[in-house]
């Protein structure tokens, strides 16, 4: 048999309230995020607590995706400063390395190693920044966001414990 609307005895029941678990009708419910809720003022005001609870989460959820693109950004700049003396180092060592293995070219031809290293360090750039971007760049971001999950939810377990501890104590 049907569950029967609480305040409507003469309706099926739609659902039931989140809060205090009575049946109601359609029309007796309001729709909150995740779940129905009666009229009754103790059931609204868990309503008003679940809105905020998501709206807080997505407003956090949005500020970390920000941190992360803000910090994405720096090791970018990083990157993108580094690179040029890393490039220059290793123009350096690879022509040394072309000219000491291609020793029977004449030093006329000297111009040709330059471009062998120049071309290879360029090449080099070009995979390495390839590698970062595609491989690199979503593990990083799942790293991050994994430790400010696991710093979000280590502060409040101590505001949790802090909250008990208050409430233990009592009004003094």
């Amino acid at each position: 048999m049907a569950e029967r609307c609480f305040i409507h005895s003469d309706r099926e029941s739609f659902a039931p309230c989140h809060s205090c678990g009575k049946y109601f009708c359609e029309e007796c419910l309001m729709e909150g995020e995740e779940y129905y809720y009666c009229r009754e003022e103790h059931c609204q005001t868990l309503k008003a607590e679940e809105m905020d609870r998501l709206r807080l989460a997505k407003e956090r959820k949005e500020r970390d995706s920000d941190l992360i693109k803000q910090k994405w950004k720096e090791k970018t700049r990083r990157f993108y400063r580094k690179t040029p003396i890393a490039l220059g180092f290793v123009w350096v060592w690879l022509t040394v390395v072309l000219f000491i293995f291609v020793a029977h070219l004449d030093l006329q031809k000297l111009y040709v190693v330059l471009l062998l290293s120049l071309f290879g360090c360029i090449k080099g750039f070009i995979v390495v920044w390839l590698l970062r971007n595609i491989f690199y760049k979503p593990f990083w971001e799942w790293w991050i966001s994994r430790d400010e999950t696991a710093r979000r939810k280590t502060v409040d377990a101590a505001k949790q414990n802090l909250l008990r501890i208050v409430e233990k104590m009592g009004p003094r």
